[in-house]
Formats: C-alpha cells, structure tokens, sequence
C-alpha cells in the first residue's frame, strides 16, 4: 500500500533546512576578572549580533550588553524581521548609539563594539562599528567580511584577521558605540553560499585560533554544537588574555548547515 508521500520500506527523503540555525558561546577566559563581551541571537528572526565592550569594567559589560540587547528590541519593534522588510543597518546603530549615549549619560558613558547581521535565507546585510568581525566559513576556508575593525587596518584592506592582530594599533579602536556618534561601516549585501556558515566572533578569539584554523575546525565539525564545543574546550586551555565570544551561523541548504568540501 502506498503512503501519500512515499513508499513504504523507502527512508523519508530529509528536506534542506530552508532558515538559519546557530550556537553561540562566550566566556571570560581565564584571565580576565569580568566578560565584558555580549551577544544575542534569534534564529527565527535572522538577526545576530556581537559587542565587545571597551576595558574591562563592569561598565564595559554593561555596554556590550546594551547595545546588542537594544538592536534587537529596535529590530523586532520595527518589524525589520518580516519578509520584504526594508532593513536599514546604518540607521539601527544610530539609535542603538544615541539610545546607548541616553541610557550611560548619569554615569559617565562607556564604549563598546557592535558588529550586526541580519540573514533572510542565503542573503545577508551586515554593518560593525569596531573590531568584532565576521567570517564566511565556505567549502574549507574562512574569508574575512568586514574591514575597518582599528586604527592598524582603517582604509585598509586585509584578507585575514591574523595579520590585522599583528600590525602595531589593532587594538585601538577609531570608533565605536560610546560617548560620540559611531562611524559605522555598512558592506554590500551578500548572497552566502548554499551550506555555508557565519562566524561573528570578539577579538579574543586570534589569542589561541587563526583563520585557517577556524577553517579547519569548521570543515571538521558536522554541526555547530560540535564546532561551539570544541571552541569552549580549546578556551578553557588557553591562555588567552581577553574575553572569547562568538556566534556560529549555519545558513540554509543541507542537512548539516555545512558545504559539502570540493
């Protein structure tokens, strides 16, 4: 007898994940007193985002966790996320800024990075104010996306984010979500591979892992728990000076999240 979708003592055929599903990870790292990083994400929505607030002060936690909280309230509230949307990036982090320079005025204002994504099924828009970058992990390598993270690489491009770390002022930020209005880098849309994944990380991540490492990793791990964990086992045996945080994307079209390897 026939079932209305198969035939019986056939496997079901699996369907494509056709939205977005992600694994996110942060911790202090075993130095650092406080976790100044901060992230959110919803997968239903298709928004992510990631802040690595300035120093390491409990004013500096406060206002990564701030600014992406207040992105995606803003984000949300304007029904960005429904589809045909109008999404403007620039915009979002003018008010996260301005809502972030109200909120801190009594106490003295803080400072953070803000890096945004927002993904409607392989298309993705993304802006970042600071050095918190996002890498497409894609067919066994990782290609840097964003651009202008410090003083050590404004108006110049870069390939890889090791040698961004490496240039003397990489860490001094030009701008950021603080005391001032942000200058905030927006990049062309993307339309992302079929299978591949985002990764939107803190800096603290090139302490112990490199790009190619995070490429290998990537193409090793069948799923982004799997990758999420074995991250959070190589932080716990670094020595890595800053807080680590991230944010891994699997994008639509197989079974896994994952490119198939060429």
């Amino acid at each position: 007898m026939k079932d209305r979708h198969r035939i019986i003592g056939q496997p079901p055929q699996e369907t494509p994940p056709t939205r977005a599903n992600s694994a996110a990870f942060t911790t202090k790292g075993p130095v650092r007193d406080i976790n100044a990083d901060a992230y959110v994400k919803d997968d239903a929505a298709g928004f992510y985002a990631i802040a690595d607030g300035v120093g390491s002060l409990p004013a500096s936690a406060a206002a990564s966790r701030f600014a992406t909280k207040e992105a995606l309230r803003l984000f949300l509230a304007r029904r960005w996320h429904d589809a045909g949307a109008a999404c403007d990036l620039q915009r979002l982090i003018g008010d996260v800024a301005a809502g972030f320079r109200t909120h801190f005025s009594a106490e003295g204002t803080p400072s953070t990075t803000l890096t945004l994504a927002v993904l409607r099924g392989l298309h993705l828009s993304y802006a970042s104010v600071g050095d918190a970058p996002v890498i497409l992990l894609s067919g066994g390598t990782a290609t840097l996306l964003t651009r202008d993270h410090t003083i050590a690489d404004r108006g110049r491009l870069f390939c890889s984010y090791d040698a961004v770390k490496t240039l003397g002022g990489s860490n001094v930020l030009f701008t950021s979500i603080g005391p001032f209005p942000p200058q905030v880098t927006c990049y062309p849309s993307l339309e992302c591979p079929p299978g591949s994944r985002l990764l939107l990380c803190s800096d603290g991540l090139f302490q112990f892992l490199t790009q190619d490492d995070l490429a290998k990793l990537s193409a090793n791990c069948a799923s982004s728990t799997e990758f999420v964990g074995a991250i959070r086992r190589l932080s716990a045996t670094s020595r890595a000076r800053d807080n680590v945080s991230l944010i891994l994307i699997n994008l639509p079209g197989t079974e896994t999240g994952h490119a198939a390897m060429p």
